[in-house]
């Protein structure tokens, strides 16, 4: 009797810490702060910011450069638990150098990193951005999944261009132990 306490007992104390040490940042893939990919690009190029923030209200995500001025890129309206993922337009008329992409509540800066900006590209001669891209969902859709398999979703809509998953929820694995360590815990106690 005493040793199933006892054991009751430790895994109590392990799932009480591995819940204390669990951060909400955890909870969105690890990433603490602000990321932005890639962190050099030129002039009217678009960059992807994604992050978590101890925030619920609106983010807004400003450049600001060395010398103080200051551009407005995105309004994030409300994002779920201060995670949100976007991509935004570098202005053309922004000037090369080191800059600070900062996400904005009011006056408070919640997270910054430095974006380094180039001239803008000038587009190759043959340009064939006008070209319509076809994305096959037939037979054809299953022979692409054999070379890359995110490929058969990605016609349905149902896969996420970023590459990450969302965490698997712990509580549900965590009410099944309690419940298996009860059983054992009542059967142990009843024989005895």
């Amino acid at each position: 009797m005493r040793g199933a306490l006892r054991t009751l007992g430790a895994i109590a104390v392990a799932l009480a810490t591995a819940i204390a040490l669990t951060t909400p940042a955890d909870a969105h893939g690890g990433e603490e702060g602000m990321v932005v990919e890639p962190a050099a690009t030129s002039a009217g190029a678009v960059v992807s910011v994604r992050g978590d923030l101890p925030t619920t209200s609106s983010i807004v995500l400003v450049l600001e450069s060395s010398a103080g001025r200051t551009v407005t890129l995105a309004r994030v309206e409300d994002p779920p638990q201060g995670h949100f993922d976007t991509q935004v337009a570098v202005p053309a008329t922004v000037t090369p150098g080191a800059w600070h992409l900062q996400a904005r509540v009011g006056d408070t800066v919640l997270a910054e990193r430095e974006l380094l900006v180039s001239e803008a590209a000038q587009p190759p001669a043959g340009d064939d951005r006008a070209e319509p891209v076809v994305v096959p969902t037939g037979p054809a859709s299953a022979a692409l999944s054999a070379i890359r398999p995110d490929a058969g979703s990605l016609s349905a809509g149902h896969a996420d261009p970023s590459g990450r998953s969302e965490p698997t929820p712990w509580w549900p694995y965590a009410v099944l132990v309690l419940a298996l360590v009860g059983a054992v815990a009542w059967m142990r106690r009843r024989d005895a």
